[in-house]
């Protein structure tokens, strides 16, 4: 359960992300060699022996593929979590977490060519309802971004939505 709460803050904090998949391996790869110089030597003789090398390099090269894939798992029981859209998601999302689930959006959901009460069963009110368009803000998005994200949908008279694409303002 720790993981989990620890990995839901990592989604939304960048860098966390970035020095959490890396933490695995990085420490593998500091920690693999030290394993491997404390079983090469004996302390008694300190004479290499061929047991004690080929142990420590099979130790050294499993133990970064252990974090690899320890970090690989971790997300992938993640991602639905996260990315995979629901209406309930998306009501729940505050607005900076709604741009992560857009693609996944698209993917499930073909709305051009769709009427626009459609679109807005799935995605409740619009922010902003023109005459031809409307969009709903997705925030910053991740990272520095400087602009903001909308989700920009237009339609013709008949209120069906010829387009769908997101814009930075």
């Amino acid at each position: 359960m720790l993981a989990i709460s620890y990995y839901d803050y990592l989604w939304h904090n960048m860098l966390g992300y970035i020095v959490y998949i890396f933490s695995f391996p990085l420490l593998s790869f500091v920690l693999s060699p030290v394993i491997f110089f404390i079983l090469w030597f004996n302390k008694k003789k300190s004479v290499l022996t061929t047991k004690r090398v080929w142990l420590g390099l099979v130790i050294s090269a499993l133990l970064p593929l252990t974090g690899i894939v320890t970090a690989r798992t971790i997300i992938k029981a993640n991602y639905n979590k996260f990315y995979t859209f629901t209406s309930e998601k998306w009501q729940e999302a505050n607005v900076e977490d709604r741009l992560r689930l857009i693609p996944s959006f698209e993917k499930k959901h073909t709305i051009i060519g769709e009427p626009l009460t459609y679109t807005i069963s799935l995605l409740g009110d619009s922010d902003h309802l023109g005459d031809t368009n409307c969009h709903y803000y997705l925030g910053f998005g991740r990272g520095f971004a400087i602009d903001s994200h909308l989700y920009y949908i237009t339609f013709d008279a008949n209120a069906i939505v010829t387009n769908a694409y997101i814009v930075q303002t």
